[in-house]
């Protein structure tokens, strides 16, 4: 950031160097949230979003600039979860959302953009159910789902999202009793399935989720709830023999 400003970036006299210091200190927002020094954070976060409005006003649509602020806002959202302010979050999560739909729109087959608008939702929806705005949070939930999924031609990796996304959305909506919607929503993933079952045929991962239409197995260990009984998630366990094989410990994590 010390860079970009000397080079004319913090009092806009350069709008490249500009929107490159607005990009550092979204890094450095993410830095510092991550050592837990939240206060310093925000008041780097305050400075680069100012400055990043600065250079959209004069260069609007600079998609370097608009990345920083995506950055931001999200995390944003995570200072606000971490102070247990859902609403705020949610706030900030959105923010970051309708950024990344901006981005989006500029570059309309941009897979990795794609994503990111589905990380965006995923947060929006998180925060939603979070603050007990639980329907609301479904709704982002789904779009998230469906962006996961478009996103999903780019490779293995983002099939494996698909797959989170979609289950994770599934468990939710059975949470509310909404097992016809759970069903649909498992459903319409069935080719992100197909896919990470492929490589999970190969794998030799421990225990993982896959979300399948058959009948639901509970995890060993998991709590006795209508997700464990639903028959759109099945809990998969490759010690139990068979070509099922779990998915990484990262994705299992999301749930």
């Amino acid at each position: 950031m010390r860079v970009a400003a000397d080079l004319g970036g913090r009092d806009q006299t350069d709008l490249y160097m500009g929107a490159y210091y607005a990009e550092a200190g979204a890094w450095r927002i993410e830095a510092l949230f991550g050592l837990g020094r939240y206060d310093e954070a925000r008041a780097v976060g305050k400075d680069a979003v100012a400055v990043a409005e600065k250079v959209l006003e004069r260069r609007p649509g600079y998609r370097l600039a608009l990345h920083a602020q995506q950055i931001m806002e999200s995390e944003f959202g995570g200072l606000a979860s971490a102070d247990l302010n859902p609403l705020e979050a949610a706030r900030a999560s959105q923010r970051a959302e309708s950024v990344s739909a901006t981005i989006l729109r500029l570059d309309p087959d941009n897979t990795t953009s794609i994503n990111n608008l589905a990380v965006a939702e995923l947060e929006s929806g998180n925060d939603l159910w979070a603050a007990g705005r639980l329907r609301e949070g479904i709704l982002s939930l789904r779009r998230s789902a469906e962006d996961f999924g478009r996103a999903s031609a780019g490779g293995t990796m983002m099939s494996i999202s698909y797959v989170s996304m979609t289950t994770r959305t599934a468990v939710y909506q059975a949470f509310l009793g909404d097992d016809g919607g759970a069903a649909a929503t498992v459903a319409a993933g069935g080719a992100g399935s197909r896919t990470v079952r492929a490589v999970a045929d190969r794998s030799t991962e421990e225990c993982g989720l896959v979300a399948r239409g058959g009948e639901a197995r509970r995890r060993p260990g998991a709590h006795d709830s209508a997700v464990a009984r639903h028959p759109a998630v099945a809990w998969v366990d490759p010690r139990e023999g068979g070509a099922q094989h779990g998915l990484t410990a990262s994705v299992r994590d999301q749930m």
